[in-house]
């Protein structure tokens, strides 16, 4: 009876994770690092322990050694990565004793990450460019180009109205200074005032 009911309490555990906690996080951003500071040094492409390599999504999800798996997707109970980094036996707990140990909350970003399905994104510059939705605005005369849809949409989730815009010398003057470093001149001041338009 009590296994049944452990057997269920872990079944219910992972349905809760699953359905309130696993959107937030990042691969790159939160798993990553991660497993490159407590994991990589033993478990990476030039020291694969047990057969466990973290580095690739393929290799970390084969097979080990054991003929156990270190990391099934949304299956908490069946990764070994969560029963090691778990364990109260000092000989099986990793990281190892004498490495860095893992914070708590480190613990539940990975088990946030398994329980969403542990993708491995490749880096950010390697992603197909996707062009984003521009924001709907409830107040859009501000708005002269998708890109001010974006800042305006930024600014209103935080309360802050924008600023007015500036005069059409001091547009110059900021721009001068800001890509040389150096005021405009005045005949460059004119030529930018007399030809600027709305």
């Amino acid at each position: 009876m009590s296994k049944v009911f452990v057997v269920f309490a872990g079944f219910v555990s992972q349905l809760l994770c699953l359905s309130t906690c696993v959107a937030d996080v990042d691969f790159s951003r939160d798993v990553k690092p991660l497993l490159a500071e407590h994991c990589i040094k033993c478990h990476g492409p030039d020291k694969a322990e047990g057969g466990l390599d973290l580095s690739q999504s393929k290799s970390a999800l084969a097979e080990l050694d054991s003929g156990l798996h270190a990391i099934v997707p949304g299956k908490l109970n069946e990764s070994q990565l969560i029963a090691r980094i778990t364990s109260d036996d000092v000989d099986l707990r990793m990281p190892p004793s004498d490495e860095k140990p893992l914070a708590a909350g480190d613990i539940e970003t990975l088990r946030k990450w398994i329980a969403a399905g542990a993708e491995f994104q490749v880096h950010w510059s390697f992603r197909p460019l996707v062009v984003p939705a521009t924001p709907q605005l409830s107040e859009s005369s501000w708005v002269k180009n998708p890109i001010d849809a974006f800042v305006l949409s930024n600014l209103e989730s935080k309360g802050v109205q924008p600023s007015p815009e500036a005069a059409p010398h001091q547009l110059i003057r900021r721009v001068y200074l800001d890509l040389i470093g150096l005021v405009p001149t005045p005949e460059q001041v004119e030529a930018f005032v007399s030809d600027y338009t709305l």
